[in-house]
C-alpha cells in the first residue's frame, strides 16, 4: 500500500471521515400527541425505519473500517497485497455502474451519491497515480455507499401505498397547515409512506425516519 494513501486517511481522524451517515440526520425527530394513538402508531414505525437505516450504515461503515485497519497493518508491517491494475479497472467499472444505478433510482439520497462520486474520483486519481491499494479502497467504499442508497430504493417501492415528492421544494410540517412549522424540505422523487389524511394534508413518514405533513398535491 504506497504511504501516500495515509495522507488520505490519517489514523487521528479515520473513525472521523468514516462516521458520516448519509441520510441519517435529515429527518426531523418529534414526539407524537400523547392524546393521538394513530399518530402514535406512525411514529413507532418512523423509529423502526430509522433503526432500520442505521443498522444498515453500521454494517456498512464496519465494512470500511475492517479494509482501512487492513489496509494500515500492511503499510506499518511492510506487508504488501498484490493489486493488478486489471482488478482495479474492474473494480472502478462496477462503482460507476453502481453509482448510475443509485443516482437514478434514489435522487433523494443526493448527500450519499455525493460522498460516492468524491470517492470513486479519488478511486481515480490514484488509479492514475498507479497507487492500486488506495484506488481499491476508495472503489469499494464508493461502491458500498451506491449500494446502500439502492439497497433502500428497492425497500421504498416494495412498500405498498408509496408515493413520491413531485415538486422542487416541498416542506414537511408539524401538522396540516402552512402556518405549522417546516420540519425539513423534501426533494423531488423522494419516497413517502402516506399513513392518513386530513382535507388537503397527507401525514407521510420518509425512509429515513421523518414524519410530517405534507401538501396533498406535491405528491405523485
Amino acid at each position: 500500500m504506497h504511504s501516500s494513501f495515509w495522507r488520505h486517511l490519517p489514523r487521528c481522524g479515520l473513525l472521523a471521515a468514516l462516521a458520516w451517515v448519509p441520510g441519517c440526520q435529515t429527518g426531523p425527530w418529534v414526539r407524537a400527541p400523547a392524546s393521538d394513538g394513530g399518530v402514535q402508531i406512525v411514529y413507532q414505525k418512523a423509529e423502526r425505519d430509522r433503526a432500520a437505516l442505521l443498522e444498515r450504515e453500521v454494517t456498512r461503515l464496519r465494512q470500511d473500517l475492517t479494509a482501512a485497519e487492513q489496509a494500515l497493518v500492511e503499510a506499518e508491517s511492510g506487508l504488501r497485497v498484490e493489486h493488478t491494475r486489471a482488478d482495479v479497472v474492474a473494480t472502478l467499472a462496477a462503482a460507476r455502474i453502481q453509482l448510475e444505478r443509485a443516482k437514478a433510482q434514489a435522487p433523494w439520497q443526493g448527500k450519499a451519491i455525493a460522498d460516492a462520486t468524491a470517492k470513486l474520483a479519488e478511486a481515480e486519481r490514484q488509479t492514475e497515480q498507479n497507487h492500486l491499494g488506495a484506488a481499491a479502497f476508495f472503489a469499494s467504499q464508493a461502491q458500498r455507499i451506491a449500494h446502500r442508497a439502492l439497497q433502500e430504493a428497492r425497500m421504498a417501492r416494495s412498500e405498498p401505498g408509496v408515493r413520491t415528492v413531485g415538486g422542487a421544494r416541498v416542506n414537511l410540517r408539524r401538522g396540516p397547515s402552512r402556518r405549522e412549522e417546516v420540519l425539513s424540505v423534501l426533494t423531488p422523487g423522494t419516497p413517502v409512506f402516506p399513513e392518513r389524511q386530513q382535507e388537503k394534508w397527507v401525514l407521510v413518514r420518509t425512509p429515513a425516519g421523518a414524519v410530517g405533513w405534507v401538501y396533498a398535491e406535491l405528491l405523485r
